[in-house]
C-alpha cells in the first residue's frame, strides 16, 4: 500500500537530517517503522491540499506532544461520553495518544500508544471536540492509504469531501526548515489548530485593563485597517488599536502602523527587528524568518522583558493567525494558539507574571 502513496511524489526531500533517536527520546517512546519510512520518503506537505502529516523535519517531538496535549484538553472539556469513561486514553505519550496528522483544523489522527510494539498501535481519528471519533486498527500508512484511496469512506470522515477529490495529490510545502546551523533563517510552523476562545477579546481586555483605558475613544490619522505594503492585520487587533493607540496593555507595548512615535510605529519596529536578526546571523547565530519573507513572523508588540509578540501567517485569513513570542535574543520562539487579544487577556489573567 505504501507504493501507492509513494507514487504521488517524486521530488526532493527535506534538507533536515532526521535524528530518529533524538526524536523518539523526546517523545518518550519508540514509534512505528512505517511512519519512519514515510518521513524518510516524503517531505513536509499536504495531501489533497487538506491533510498534513506531522514531520520531524518541520515539527519537533515537543511540538507533537504539545499539539496532542491541546487536543486532549479540548476533548476533556467538550466531549460527552454519556457519563461513561472515555473509550480511549486521554493522556499524552506512552500509553496514551500521540498525534501524527491533522486534516485542516480537525479531525486529528493519533496513535493509541497502548502496545509495547509500536508497529501494532491503532489510529484514533477524532474531532477536536470529541464529537466524532473512530478507531482504525491498522498501521499509519495503511490508514493514510485508506483515507486517500479507499472505496468506502471511514465513518468519521464522511463529511470531508476534500479528502476524496480525484486525482489524489500531494504537494510539498514551498519551504521547510533547513538544518539549525549558524547564519540560517528558519521559518516557524503551525499545525493549523483553531485559536482558543475568545478570539476577539477586545472588550474584555479593555475592561480588565481598567476603566481609564475603556474611556479612550477612536483615534484618527493612523492606517489601522492595513499596514504598510498592503499587509492585513487581524480584526481583533485592528479594533484594539482603534481604541488604544500607542498604548501598553498587560506589559506589552503595542505597535500601530503610521504612529509618530518610533517606539510604537509598526514599520520602525519591524526594521529594528530585521537589523537585529541580520546582526545575529553575522555573528554565527540562527534567527527566525520575519515578514516580508514568505511565512515570516509579523511583529505586533513587545513585552517589558523585550520578548517580541508576533503573528504566524500560516493561512490567508489573518483572523486565524496564532501568536508566537520571540525570546529577547531571537534564539527561540514560544508558539501559542491564541489571537493577539486572547494572548493579552491571558497575560492579564496571570498578572503576577507581568
Amino acid at each position: 500500500m505504501f507504493s501507492r502513496l509513494k507514487a504521488l511524489y517524486s521530488g526532493s526531500r527535506s534538507t533536515v537530517p532526521i535524528d530518529w533517536t533524538a526524536f523518539e527520546s523526546a517523545l518518550g517512546v519508540a514509534i512505528p517503522a512505517d511512519y519512519k519510512s514515510y518521513c524518510d520518503y516524503f517531505p513536509p506537505g499536504l495531501f489533497q491540499d487538506y491533510l498534513t502529516i506531522y514531520h520531524p523535519a518541520l515539527n519537533k517531538a515537543e511540538e507533537v506532544l504539545r499539539y496532542t496535549g491541546a487536543l486532549v484538553e479540548m476533548v476533556e472539556e467538550f466531549a460527552d461520553f454519556d457519563g461513561e469513561p472515555p473509550p480511549f486514553p486521554l493522556t499524552v505519550g506512552a500509553g496514551g495518544l500521540i498525534a501524527w496528522g491533522i486534516a485542516n483544523v480537525s479531525p486529528y489522527f493519533c496513535w493509541i500508544a497502548n502496545h509495547e510494539d509500536a508497529n501494532h498501535w491503532p489510529t484514533l481519528i477524532i474531532e477536536d471536540d470529541g464529537s466524532k471519533w473512530q478507531q482504525v486498527d491498522r498501521p499509519m500508512t495503511e490508514v493514510l492509504d485508506e483515507v486517500l484511496f479507499g472505496v468506502e469512506r471511514l465513518s468519521v470522515l464522511a463529511d470531508y469531501d476534500a479528502l476524496k477529490r480525484t486525482p489524489v495529490t500531494f504537494d510539498p510545502f514551498e519551504s521547510w526548515p533547513v538544518a539549525d546551523i549558524g547564519g540560517e533563517e528558519m521559518p516557524v510552523s503551525y499545525d493549523g489548530r483553531p485559536l482558543r476562545e475568545p478570539v476577539d477579546a477586545v472588550q474584555v481586555v479593555l475592561e480588565a485593563a481598567g476603566a481609564s483605558m475603556s474611556d479612550l475613544g477612536r483615534s484618527t490619522g493612523l492606517s489601522y485597517p492595513v499596514a504598510p505594503d498592503g499587509l492585513i492585520f487581524p480584526d481583533d487587533y485592528r479594533r484594539l488599536i482603534d481604541r488604544v493607540p500607542t498604548s501598553q496593555i498587560a506589559g506589552v507595548r503595542l505597535f500601530a502602523a503610521g504612529d509618530q512615535d518610533a517606539e510604537h510605529d509598526w514599520r520602525a519596529q519591524l526594521a529594528v527587528l530585521q537589523d537585529a536578526a541580520a546582526a545575529r546571523r553575522r555573528r554565527g547565530g540562527h534567527t527566525f524568518l520575519l515578514w516580508p519573507s514568505p511565512g515570516g513572523l509579523i511583529p505586533w508588540g513587545c513585552t517589558h522583558r523585550d520578548e517580541v509578540c508576533c503573528w504566524i501567517p500560516h493561512h490567508a485569513d489573518p483572523n486565524t493567525w496564532p501568536v508566537a513570542v520571540l525570546a529577547p535574543d531571537g534564539s527561540s520562539v514560544d508558539i501559542t494558539n491564541r489571537s493577539a487579544t486572547g494572548y493579552l487577556l491571558d497575560r492579564l489573567a496571570n498578572s503576577d507574571d507581568l
